[in-house]
């Protein structure tokens, strides 16, 4: 997919669902878990990325359709 007409809102999207993704490699925490554990919602809340509940995380590109 083409990523050049993103915007820096679509990406956010974009992070924020690959982020809240559980992975084995972390024991079932998502990669936002980990961060927030080791850095604090403050960090991630700078860089707008946002918590999706895990029933809820897209990972394709109906993601992105308007």
């Amino acid at each position: 997919m083409d990523l050049s007409n993103l915007t820096n809102k679509d990406m956010e999207l974009v992070f924020s669902h690959i982020n809240s993704t559980p992975r084995e490699s972390l024991n079932g925490k998502s990669p936002y878990e980990l961060a927030e554990f080791i850095h604090g919602k403050e960090f991630l809340d700078k860089l707008n990325i946002k918590k999706i509940d895990k029933d809820e995380v897209t990972l394709s590109p109906r993601l992105l359709k308007k």
